[in-house]
């Protein structure tokens, strides 16, 4: 005689367990979203905190004891074919794509928003782009010992990191949103400078001891911060959807320094 074996799951009981499963994966995968999407905006905003720290640690207490005739700043525009030049007031900085400054070896360079002048050459067949980076311009004297070297020209775009001191201050998910340097107060100082193309011209530039430095950091993409002007006062702010005001993040640093060097 046959017995019947009635072990095993109904057709009612497998839909029920495999609800309950796809209930469990759901509200997973939802925690694990929110819980990366707070990692990624408490890492952005720690990235743009310290480099803002970094900006008035060198700006504000070490560029201060330099010569204005040592301090080098430039702009570039026409991210294929760069152009440089040296931005004598804050509407100069109007259009520039990527800048640097530099000054007692340590030099900042920027590309501005998400353009690409300013590139790792590590890895030749994918560069990457820079978005905010500090360069420790060292060199060593006749007994290996190292000491601070000139401010060196970047004007071919290119940062090899194995040769230089590079800390990158901004990944991937920040960006400097606007940035200007510029000099307040002028005098008549010689100064060499490159027309873009190889071409070098000396001019008289107006150098004063009197500069102001502003950076304006931000989250990238579409989690980006604007800025509104209506003429008279301009303010930052995040985009109103719901979406990025999750994710939107923003500091700026602005600092007015007097070169007190010789």
């Amino acid at each position: 005689m046959n017995k019947r074996c009635d072990n095993g799951f109904t057709i009612v009981e497998l839909m029920l367990a495999l609800s309950l499963l796809g209930f469990i994966l759901i509200f997973a995968i939802t925690v694990l979203a929110q819980l990366v999407t707070t990692y990624n905006k408490g890492l952005t905003l720690t990235q743009i905190n310290q480099a803002i720290r970094q900006l008035d640690n060198d700006v504000a207490r070490g560029f201060r004891f330099n010569s204005p005739a040592a301090f080098k700043w430039y702009a570039y525009d026409e991210d294929r074919n760069p152009k440089q030049y040296i931005p004598n007031n804050e509407s100069d900085w109007d259009g520039a794509e990527a800048g640097s400054f530099c000054a007692n070896g340590v030099t900042y360079i920027w590309n501005m928003r998400t353009n690409s002048f300013f590139h790792y050459d590590d890895n030749v067949s994918n560069p990457t782009s820079v978005r905010l980076a500090r360069i420790e311009d060292v060199g060593s004297d006749e007994e290996g010992h190292s000491v601070v070297s000139s401010c060196e020209d970047y004007n071919d775009g290119k940062i090899n990191r194995a040769e230089k001191k590079v800390t990158n201050l901004l990944g991937s998910q920040s960006m400097v949103l606007s940035a200007s340097v510029y000099n307040i107060n002028a005098v008549g100082l010689d100064r060499n400078y490159d027309l873009g193309g190889g071409g070098i011209e000396s001019k008289t530039d107006t150098i004063g001891r009197i500069f102001r430095v502003n950076f304006l950091l931000s989250t990238a993409g579409k989690f980006a911060a604007v800025t509104v002007d209506d003429g008279v006062n301009r303010h930052i702010t995040c985009e109103s959807t719901a979406r990025a005001q999750t994710y939107c993040s923003f500091g700026e640093f602005n600092s007015i320094i007097y070169m007190r060097g010789k």
